[in-house]
């Protein structure tokens, strides 16, 4: 009997790829940067060669992911580590890791009462402590697992919705909102432009929006289990920021490791809607070959684990040349 893992690896390979534009600057040119990663299905972890916004490219289909997360996604990604929802709440430290965040927006909070979004809002953690400390306010989530969002109705007694991140849109709401947060969320998506930009619109004039995604310069990682299918995209402060800016975003503060004693390879970035205009694709700054290179050789570095001058890394370094 073939594994779940094996399953997957068949999955992939019988699917289709396409190599859409880099959703941050809608250049079609990238550099494949390592074709290791946790499973083993060979994908390509890619660089876009004139922003630097990594992402796995080409990559299969928007149904082959919805089959994915049906599928596999419990059983190769969560299952193996947790035994069911109690059991990841509180080994992933759900509740500890959303008290990290709100003790860091909280003093930019602009009112006493107002409306919280939570999309991808997953267990409920970040639910459940806003509701905890913050009692007068209107508290509700998204998320497309239906099962997900039974667990946080049944045990928060807290208002989500299960809903696919790509059917959002601000003509579901009657009003806006004073926060919006995504939290480990943006990376799984399709399209984070399109994404982010419904969560901007999503906010109310002096709004603010919390996004925190895996980072993919921090020094908390290493080798090739960081790199999966569920993660398209694999952000850092820097390519956040343009996105942001993409998106009619200003970034108002940048929250990075010691800040995250619980989840140490991820970053926060609080924005709120600008009154400037968004910056267009063909304004995004390209970067130096200097730039380019420094992130090709971190990369394959961290990846390998070349952290050491060592006989492999000598070997290595003669097969690509400066690229490590």
């Amino acid at each position: 009997m073939m594994t779940s893992i094996e399953n997957l690896q068949r999955f992939y390979m019988s699917s289709n790829l396409v190599s859409p534009p880099c959703p941050c600057c809608d250049r079609e040119s990238f550099e494949s940067l390592v074709q290791m990663d946790r499973h083993d299905l060979g994908f390509s972890t890619s660089m876009c060669t004139h922003c630097g916004l990594v992402q796995i490219n080409p990559r299969p289909l928007a149904p082959w992911f919805d089959k994915f997360y049906e599928r596999f996604f419990w059983d190769v990604y969560i299952g193996s580590r947790f035994g069911n929802f109690d059991d990841m709440f509180r080994g992933d430290q759900c509740a500890e890791k959303a008290r990290n965040i709100i003790d860091h927006i909280d003093h930019f909070m602009q009112k006493s009462c107002g409306r919280y979004l939570d999309i991808g809002c997953g267990l409920g953690g970040m639910l459940s402590e806003f509701h905890g400390r913050y009692k007068d306010w209107q508290v509700e989530g998204i998320d497309p697992s239906r099962s997900a969002v039974e667990f946080i109705e049944r045990k928060f007694r807290i208002t989500a919705r299960q809903m696919s991140i790509k059917a959002l849109s601000p003509s579901q709401y009657q009003y806006p909102f004073d926060l919006v947060s995504l939290v480990h969320m943006l990376e799984h998506s399709l399209d984070p432009m399109g994404v982010l930009r419904c969560a901007a619109d999503l906010l109310d004039e002096r709004g603010i929006i919390y996004v925190e995604v895996p980072n993919l310069f921090s020094p908390a990682w290493s080798g090739k289990d960081f790199l999966h299918i569920a993660h398209t995209f694999l952000f850092d402060p820097e390519t956040l920021e343009v996105i942001f800016s993409k998106c009619g975003l200003d970034v108002i503060k940048k929250i990075e490791a010691p800040a995250f004693p619980h989840w140490p390879w991820a970053f926060g970035m609080l924005g709120r809607r600008t009154t400037a205009p968004p910056l267009q694709s063909e304004d995004v700054p390209a970067r130096s070959d200097e730039e380019l290179n420094r992130r090709r050789k971190e990369i394959f570095g961290k990846v390998l684990n070349l952290s050491k001058p060592s006989p492999v890394r000598r070997f290595l370094s003669r097969l690509k040349g400066s690229f490590v």
